[in-house]
């Protein structure tokens, strides 16, 4: 019902902007008529229009295909744009990719990427907007790739797709390779390293940094319309134009090849993008290069096997910070020596959830893993990991879980993780003061007591913070301490201040109203017992640490005592629930 009204909406919206409909026996499809391929299922919508618009008193006037495949709306409409004359665009720019299997009675058929999915919200129920969204997102494509100061800012943002593009026509016979060695501003030409089998594996080549200051030329130096490469030496001249010290280097690393059987690599660092080539010569152009000592002057026959792939670049730092950047909270966790108290269902997922934050990553961190249990059958049903680490210790199993699932990829970096295999009061306490932050994540009040302690009879400076994270009762809300008498204009509380308040002031400190920890459900077996509570708690407590430790990074933690209810339990809320606990004056232990 909602396909089949959208659809005549749709149609009614681009005859108002005066587009009509295509007939589809002109449209074929890798040379065959669209209507007659497995493609086709009738409900599509093609029409055809003209898009005009006007730039620095230049009316331009282009024929665009509209293609509305999927009436969901789920994805956005295609836009195609038909024979584009080369005196206006010179193809190929960013943006506009060639269609080479769609045509339209053999004109050639352009894809305008005119905008990201994922940046919009599709007005799925005003065909109106939809369709003034398309029309005039095309004409700022076109505009800023018909525009000379756009088309070269656009060329320097959008160099990576178009070179996804080239690949896609030429492939390199190394294609999409990880690389975990990068040149850089202070050391411009490495050898071209790909990981393989865990490990840097070196190639005949060279990888350079290139500034993102140099301005990358226009692609139809090298390229035709249709994004084949008009020679090697086009292509060359092009690198030239964009950054002449890249080219001395490619030219000097050639002369110096002599692997001539194998294929020659090169590649450009631009913008935390990895592009790359490979050639493979040919008898004749070996003798040329074996016989001149100045290569500024060679020229190669044809393409010699020139194919294109880009790289994919591992490094721990650009995968947290692309999460990261443009939020409140800016700053990762690296650098920072983490001691974990708990590696049981709070804390197993705690760590995964801090390595992606940045933790364990750079010369000076370190995480430490400390529990003595074992990951039993028991477990299973809300811990992290699997059944392939069943009999390990819990933090040995996670340290082992995270160099198998991550080091082997961080080839330029370090994955500092150390695990201890022991109840923490049998550990010396001269241990704690090689830390910046000790997480609890036991959820049990006595360790919680127990680290409070430890940390306190240290002098005010030297005390550090201690993040206590619990699920309270069977999961009616998860509660996180900062533990840390810096904090609150230096009048924080400790964790003895906090359970001495639950007592002496439950109006405004215990979180749930009517109930008590004693009324917490649990389940006895022979020499033990144990809380239920559904996983969702664990995942639960773990986003609400996460959160808390990025705003003390970024310095905007300013409150210590944190609550996060679970949807079913809303008649429990203390809705009168104080967020910050005070040093008490007749505190024991922060006295």
């Amino acid at each position: 019902m909602f396909d089949s009204l959208r659809r005549q909406q749709l149609i009614d919206e681009l005859h108002v902007n005066d587009f009509r409909r295509l007939s589809l026996d002109k449209l074929t499809y890798k040379n065959e008529i669209y209507s007659m391929t497995s493609l086709f299922d009738g409900e599509e919508i093609f029409y055809i229009g003209k898009i005009e618009l006007s730039l620095q008193d230049n009316l331009y006037s282009f024929d665009i295909l509209i293609c509305i495949y999927d009436l969901t709306l789920i994805s956005l409409p295609s836009v195609y744009l038909i024979s584009p004359i080369d005196s206006i665009l010179k193809l190929p720019v960013p943006h506009i990719t060639p269609k080479t299997d769609l045509k339209i009675q053999e004109r050639e058929l352009h894809t305008i990427c005119y905008a990201f999915a994922d940046d919009i919200t599709i007005p799925r129920y005003n065909s109106k907007e939809l369709v003034k969204f398309i029309i005039s997102q095309t004409k700022k494509t076109l505009i800023d790739v018909i525009d000379s100061t756009s088309l070269k800012n656009n060329l320097n943002a959008e160099i990576e797709p178009m070179w996804v593009c080239l690949s896609n026509r030429q492939k390199s016979v190394l294609s999409a390779k990880n690389f975990g060695l990068f040149p850089s501003e202070n050391k411009k030409v490495i050898d071209f390293n790909i990981i393989s089998d865990g490990s840097n594996a070196r190639l005949n080549g060279k990888l350079v940094y290139v500034s993102s200051d140099c301005q990358v030329p226009a692609f139809s130096i090298f390229l035709k319309p249709d994004f084949t490469v008009i020679s090697l030496n086009h292509f060359f001249l092009w690198i030239k134009k964009w950054d002449i010290s890249a080219h001395d280097v490619l030219l000097k690393a050639l002369k110096k090849f002599k692997e001539f059987e194998k294929h020659f690599f090169f590649g450009f660092y631009y913008n935390g993008a990895i592009l790359y080539f490979s050639i493979k010569l040919d008898s004749p152009t070996i003798n040329r290069i074996m016989s001149l000592k100045d290569l500024k002057k060679i020229q190669f026959n044809g393409n010699q096997n020139l194919g294109f792939s880009r790289g994919i670049p591992i490094d721990l730092n650009n995968m947290v910070n692309r999460n990261l950047q443009d939020l409140t909270y800016k700053k990762s966790l690296k650098e920072l020596r983490i001691l974990q108290v708990g590696c049981g269902s709070i804390g197993g997922y705690l760590v995964d959830t801090l390595f992606k934050v940045g933790a364990m990553n750079g010369e000076k961190s370190q995480l430490t893993l400390v529990d003595s249990d074992y990951l039993k059958t028991d477990n299973l049903g809300r811990h992290f990991l699997g059944s392939s680490y069943l009999g390990l210790n819990k933090a040995e199993a996670l340290k082992t879980h995270l160099e198998i699932n991550y080091k082997k990829y961080l080839i330029n970096e370090k994955l500092n993780i150390n695990f201890k295999d022991s109840n923490i009061e049998n550990i010396d306490k001269s241990f704690f003061d090689d830390f910046d932050l000790i997480i609890d994540a036991t959820g049990k009040l006595e360790v919680a007591q127990y680290l409070n302690e430890i940390v306190n009879v240290q002098p005010k400076e030297k005390q550090i913070p201690i993040l206590h994270l619990w699920i309270f009762a069977n999961g009616e809300c998860v509660q996180a301490f900062w533990n840390d008498s810096k904090i609150l204009s230096n009048n924080g509380g400790c964790h003895h201040c906090l359970t001495t308040l639950w007592d002496t002031d439950p109006k405004y400190y215990y979180p749930l109203k009517e109930t008590s920890r004693e009324a917490t459900i649990r389940v006895s077996r022979p020499c033990s017992n144990y809380t239920p509570y559904s996983v969702s708690s664990s995942l639960n407590v773990v986003g609400l640490a996460i959160e808390i430790l990025l705003a003390w990074k970024a310095n905007n933690l300013n409150k210590n005592y944190f609550t996060s209810y679970a949807p079913t339990s809303l008649t429990y809320h203390n809705d009168d629930l104080k967020k910050e606990v005070y040093k008490q004056a007749n505190c024991l232990i922060c006295k």
